[in-house]
């Protein structure tokens, strides 16, 4: 009888501790203004998961107090400390690939420490933001098949998908 109770308590330490390093998967958003605009909710729906990572990477080019969702996201910060994970990148719109080194060293600082067995990236922008940051993914050699990107145009009623 003994054993049978030794035997559970090791499986059930087994699965507390594979919950603990391995809850599912690591959400890195890389978002730009427009694009957390339209899907803040989603990044807080996963986060009442409590399950997931969350990481988002913020191109802005305001003033971190000025920008869309700052208060929001810093409350995130502070009541998820443990689960999500948030990063601002000065970016200038006109010339997105002034702000490629820093997509990357990010991105690279995300995929390094993270303790999930998948990552799933989303990247929401314009198609050159998406283009830099999908060109980053590879070189970091990300799994493509986690890659999820779409691309919001200047009119966010035409978006797509890739």
């Amino acid at each position: 009888m003994k054993s049978t109770s030794t035997n559970a308590l090791k499986s059930t330490f087994k699965r507390v501790i594979k919950t603990i390093l391995h809850p599912r998967v690591h959400y890195i958003f890389v978002v730009d203004e427009s694009g957390l605009h339209i899907h803040f909710n989603e990044i807080k729906k996963k986060l009442l998961l409590k399950l997931p990572m969350v990481s988002v990477i913020y191109l802005h080019d305001k003033k971190v107090d000025n920008i869309l969702f700052s208060k929001e996201l810093k409350s995130f910060q502070k009541r998820f400390h443990q689960q999500f994970i948030l990063h601002f990148i000065k970016y200038n719109s006109s010339v997105p690939e002034d702000a490629a080194y820093s997509i990357q060293r990010i991105l690279e600082l995300e995929i390094n420490c993270s303790l999930r067995k998948r990552i799933k990236y989303k990247f929401f922008g314009s198609n050159q933001l998406a283009y830099i940051v999908s060109e980053k993914i590879e070189l970091l050699k990300g799994k493509e098949n986690h890659i999820q990107s779409h691309i919001i145009l200047t009119n966010p009623i035409n978006q797509t998908a890739l």
